[in-house]
């Protein structure tokens, strides 16, 4: 049987294509299984860790959202406590894990706030008037966000600023 060399250079061009195909699929396959390998360590970690429910390890918690306002306990970060008070047991984000000095300056200097229901007056002694937000809610119905854009900005900064530290 004889092929002309346009045969001969099809045939090869497509074992080749073939093959960079199945090259490509295994390195996405080997991606993929990395991928899940870390998120059953991360699950593993979930359920593997009690959740702290001491006050120490409620203003860890906060002073970490201080730090990280977008961090998520059970997401982002696990604080364990062992008896020997609260730690951080696990540390997904990319930013660096603060230390426990830090942690605990923080929570030094926002004891007083985050006394049972301070971070309430905090937040409602900053927060826009109800007049405000009823105003910018009524501007939205109509077509414009722009002012429950900004108030919504703003009560995310007083929120980030003075954590509900129940919510760990």
């Amino acid at each position: 049987m004889y092929f002309d060399n346009f045969t001969l250079g099809a045939i090869a061009i497509f074992v080749i294509v073939l093959l960079v195909f199945f090259g490509l699929h295994k390195a996405q396959q080997s991606e993929t299984r990395e991928q899940l390998e870390a998120l059953e360590r991360r699950l593993h970690d979930l359920h593997s860790v009690q959740p702290a429910a001491s006050r120490e390890a409620r203003e860890m918690c906060a002073a970490i959202h201080h730090l990280h306002p977008g961090a998520v306990v059970g997401e982002h970060f696990q604080i364990a406590d062992d008896g020997n008070g609260p730690y951080i047991s696990a540390w997904y984000m990319d930013a660096p894990q603060p230390s426990p000095r830090e942690l605990a300056d923080i929570v030094e200097g926002h004891r007083e706030e985050w006394s049972v229901r301070g971070y309430r007056e905090a937040r409602l002694a900053e927060y826009p008037s109800i007049g405000d937000q009823l105003d910018a809610l009524y501007k939205a119905r109509h077509g414009d966000d722009s002012d429950l854009r900004t108030i919504d900005a703003r009560i995310a900064e007083i929120k980030a600023d003075h954590p509900n530290i129940d919510r760990c």
